[in-house]
This record gives structure tokens, sequence and C-alpha cells, in this order.
């Protein structure tokens, strides 16, 4: 499960998901190391790394690099950040718990509804 974060500017994946996905630890000690942060002013350290793609229902990032974070309990198993909604409108339907998305605004996106 990914929770739509309007505040993250990048979209992160939890270090649970990239384990259940196959991500090795010699993997990601290969990859870059930034300091980052989130809503809380603690800097933790994160390694980013470039996967094939993040979907989010039928819509598709290619070739995102993506910080792979210790997110909480509770939190899912990824943020929806800025970079996957920049040229997106996003509508939430609370009455059918529907997330609808617009195509990218150069037409390379795909127009959405996530349950």
């Amino acid at each position: 499960m990914g929770v739509l974060d309007t505040g993250a500017q990048r979209s992160s994946v939890s270090l649970r998901l990239a384990r259940r996905m196959g991500l090795e630890e010699s993997a990601l000690a290969a990859d870059q190391t930034v300091m980052a942060h989130g809503a809380s002013p603690d800097r933790v350290a994160v390694r980013v790394h470039r996967f094939r793609e993040l979907r989010v229902g039928p819509a598709v990032m290619h070739g995102p690099s993506l910080p792979v974070v210790p997110l909480p309990e509770g939190m899912g198993d990824a943020l929806v950040g800025a970079d996957f909604l920049r040229g997106r409108r996003v509508w939430l339907s609370f009455a059918t718990r529907h997330m609808f998305v617009t195509p990218l605004a150069n037409g390379t996106g795909i127009a959405a509804a996530f349950r």
C-alpha cells in the first residue's frame, strides 16, 4: 500500500517493500547514500536505488531513482510524492474510495481510477 504524500518532494519505498521485491542488501550497499528528512527534523542516511518503474494502478513512471527508507509500521510500503504527481491532476473521491489521476501534460500518462 502506498500513501499519497503531497508534501514529499520525492516518492520513496520502504525497506520492507524493497526486500519483498527481492532487492538484496548487496545491491543497496552499492547505491548512493543521501541524507534525507521527512516530517521530523531528524536527518537519516538512505540509499537511492534505480528501479525499473513506479506503478500506481495503470499510471507508470519509468526508471525512477527512489530512496529506500525505513518507514515506520502503519505508514504503508511507499510514499507517492510530487515527482510522480507533477504534471498530473488528482481527484480523491472519499465517497467511492477512488483516486482519479489525469494523464501527464505531455500525453504519456494514463487516466486512471484506483481503489
